[in-house]
């Protein structure tokens, strides 16, 4: 049941996404009415459009449920800080005129109450479509030159097969990868789940247990000396 909840938020996000756009332009509209009316929190109509932005700031999440935790926060922050732009100064009203806090004095105005309010609302606003980004398009956000990740450095080469391994025996007779290497090379294999090879001018990554013909040529680091490979355990360096 919950896979099917899942996968039917996953295909209908286009309409989550297209619904919480509409939703956050009439919530801009809201926002602009409460804050030029003035609407008194006793008032029906104020009831009314205090519902319709809890309803339509809640929505905005569906958009992002399935997007991970760190979207679905931000879309949440949004939402909190959207519903306090648009109806907490109108309950905040009774607090204009002068305060007295902490051995201090203060007056607040109606004005500066409901400038408050336009920086929640366009902070709030921000988080909601920083959500979107990073739940849609997080590539809008990566530097225009971010090292590449080390699946697709390592993409580039083949994988050495079982099946090579005898049409290359036509070069050569097979030794065990192992055989090829010294006594600390041996040592630190445990390390790696692929070691490059230079195998018949071509290079592979080549299974530490896999068989190679006798005459390829272990690649190695031009400044340590050891195996170049894919790192079987994250945290460990070979």
């Amino acid at each position: 049941m919950r896979r099917e909840i899942l996968h039917w938020f996953k295909t209908n996000q286009r309409i989550f996404l297209l619904t919480s756009i509409l939703n956050l332009m009439l919530l801009v509209l809201i926002h602009f009415l409460v804050s030029s009316i003035h609407l008194n929190p006793s008032s029906p109509f104020f009831n009314f459009l205090h519902g319709l932005t809890i309803v339509l700031a809640a929505s905005l999440s569906l958009t992002v449920i399935t997007k991970g935790i760190v979207a679905l926060a931000i879309n949440f922050l949004g939402i909190v800080l959207i519903y306090g732009g648009v109806v907490i100064p109108s309950f905040e009203l009774a607090m204009v005129g002068q305060v007295y806090y902490k051995a201090a004095t203060g007056n607040i105005t109606e004005n500066a109450l409901y400038t408050g309010s336009h920086g929640l609302f366009v902070l709030g606003l921000s988080m909601i479509i920083f959500s979107f980004i990073i739940g849609f398009k997080p590539t809008v956000l990566y530097t225009k030159n971010r090292p590449a990740p080390m699946e697709a450095y390592w993409a580039k080469y083949p994988i050495w097969h079982k099946e090579l391994q005898w049409a290359a025996i036509k070069n050569g007779s097979l030794v065990k990868l192992p055989l090829l290497m010294n006594a600390k090379d041996r040592y630190l294999l445990w390390r790696y789940a692929y070691v490059l090879v230079l195998i018949n001018d071509t290079l592979f990554l080549v299974p530490i247990n896999s068989f190679v013909p006798s005459n390829s040529m272990l690649i190695r680091d031009g400044l340590s000396g050891k195996l170049v490979g894919v790192d079987k355990y994250i945290g460990y360096f070979a």
